[in-house]
């Protein structure tokens, strides 16, 4: 799995109230483009920064079995900032940070960024996680 270039993965998620949710990746590496979908559950309900950690931590172990080096593109600035300039956090957040760290390095490189376009993976996500809520 030795990849010379970058993976490239674009991430949209979303969550309920009680902290269920869905989260999409879709990745393109060594040519060919796939999506992936993993559930998630937040241990801090309603809060959508922990949502965004429990995302992307159950995210990760799905593209690492993929991609040793990553560009990974997330529709959440607040989160992307988070998790580069490690600053300081709530006390609430702080294992759902440690965990989310502890799984990005997994990864020999790994580099994140805020996109600023709407994110159709998250879109699909949000159908979902209120289709099941209605459910």
């Amino acid at each position: 799995m030795a990849n010379r270039r970058p993976a490239y993965a674009t991430i949209g998620y979303a969550a309920d109230e009680q902290g269920r949710g869905i989260v999409y990746a879709r990745l393109s590496a060594e040519g060919k483009v796939r999506v992936l979908r993993a559930g998630f559950s937040s241990p801090r309900a309603g809060d959508a920064r922990a949502a965004g950690f429990a995302a992307l931590s159950s995210m990760v172990p799905r593209l690492r079995k993929m991609a040793e080096n990553i560009e990974l593109a997330i529709d959440d600035a607040e989160l992307v900032d988070d998790l580069n300039a490690r600053r300081e956090l709530p006390v609430p957040l702080m294992l759902p940070y440690v965990r989310t760290r502890c799984a990005l390095n997994a990864f020999t490189s790994c580099r994140l960024t805020a996109t600023r376009a709407p994110s159709d993976l998250a879109a699909r996500a949000r159908a979902e996680v209120s289709t099941l809520i209605a459910a």
